[in-house]
């Protein structure tokens, strides 16, 4: 009698861990793991809504023989378009790199809208390839509507590189009075290569107003450029530390090395490699202007982990770091990849609005009050606006 009790109770655990692992696997952030507590910075969760877009389901016939194809839609970048309304950029692929994410068929949006921008993209692009990374653009409040940037097309396929090509994370920034786009171009441009691009976004958007973006000793990939304004020139951070800082001609696309400073040298952030994020925003601190931007922190070893950290940069030269924080989590679970990829402050200047993508599936957007974003920060030592800052390298 008791060991048909240990069996029954033994059978009903394990139907109730499986449904419980089953809950976890459909629900929109199916890698949760463990529920985050309030991160080092202090920063607990903020307003979080994930973005109403994808994944996609289309009929192409035309190009693949079993008719449907499955659309994934992540790393979304916003901006406000001249109307005061937020709009985005998204990264879409039918590439799984989804790997925490089990979809079911049904939640695939298959519709005519759908079907109708796919369409036209293959007027664009008869020989679209599945496999290619290309973007989206669309307006917050009309989603799911969208539209198929022509910023890729399969003629730009470069034998020399692997098939995840295209333009691969694209940010949207502003710059003289309009929005522009920054990406990663993968493929043929002149020559196989891993390159920042920027154009000028317009409607119809012109392919031909691409500009690729070169400096000194390029590395064979280069990505996560951080854009920002100074009096109408274009600047980008380059690298975190050393806080380097290109100053770009859009005219040649010719960026030189301007600055190079090291505030955070040492700092327990740099404990894991850093990387670049969003593009920076101006704010006020105490009636004086600085930069805020959202960078990455990647681990070394293990699995693929991203997550992200705020730092404050002075806006002028040497646009030396002034303040970083610690890596945080935007999810309330744990999610590996969170990368965040675009930054507004509200027109009221009292929150920071990010939108980032989660796993390489799906995208939201959240909001952090500024007063608490900054006082989450420590400060770094700064180094004298009129000091001899260390040239150009």
């Amino acid at each position: 009698m008791i060991d048909n009790f240990i069996i029954v109770v033994v059978v009903l655990s394990i139907f109730l861990f499986s449904y419980y692992i089953f809950k976890i696997s459909t629900d929109p952030g199916s890698d949760l793991e463990q529920k985050n507590e309030i991160s080092s910075t202090g920063l607990s969760t903020g307003v979080v809504e994930t973005l109403k877009i994808g994944p996609f389901l289309t009929d192409v016939t035309s190009i693949y023989p079993e008719s449907r194809l499955f659309l994934y839609v992540y790393n979304s970048s916003i901006a406000f378009d001249s109307s005061g309304d937020i709009i985005g950029v998204s990264r879409v692929t039918g590439n799984k790199d989804c790997s925490t994410r089990n979809y079911t068929e049904n939640e695939f949006v298959h519709s005519k809208q759908v079907d109708l921008e796919i369409n036209k993209y293959l007027n664009y692009d008869p020989n679209y390839q599945k496999n290619l990374s290309t973007v989206i653009m669309w307006k917050l409040k009309e989603l799911p509507k969208f539209t198929i940037l022509p910023l890729f097309s399969s003629k730009q396929i470069c034998n020399g590189l692997d098939t995840n090509q295209g333009i691969q994370d694209a940010r949207l920034f502003t710059f003289r009075g309009g929005i522009w786009l920054y990406g990663h171009f993968r493929g043929y441009l002149g020559g196989c290569m891993h390159i920042p691009i920027i154009i000028p976004v317009s409607d119809p958007l012109k392919p031909s107003n691409m500009i690729k973006l070169i400096t000194e000793n390029m590395q064979e990939q280069e990505k996560n450029w951080m854009p920002f304004e100074v009096s109408g020139e274009l600047y980008f951070v380059y690298s975190i530390s050393p806080h380097i800082i290109l100053k770009c001609d859009v005219s040649t696309g010719w960026c030189k090395k301007v600055y190079s400073s090291d505030n955070i040298r040492g700092d327990e952030i740099l404990k894991k490699p850093v990387g670049g994020g969003t593009p920076a925003i101006k704010i006020s601190i105490k009636g004086e202007s600085f930069f805020l931007s959202l960078a990455h922190t990647r681990q070394i070893n293990g699995p693929v982990v991203r997550k992200n950290f705020f730092y404050v940069f002075r806006s002028v030269p040497p646009f030396d770091i002034v303040m970083v924080g610690s890596e945080f989590d935007i999810m309330e679970y744990y999610h590996p990849i969170e990368f965040g990829s675009g930054l507004l402050l509200s027109k009221d200047e009292k929150r920071v609005i990010i939108s980032s993508g989660i796993s390489d599936c799906y995208s939201v957007i959240c909001e952090y009050n500024l007063a608490d974003v900054l006082s989450s920060l420590r400060k770094t030592p700064l180094l004298p606006i009129n000091s001899n800052v260390t040239p150009a390298i």
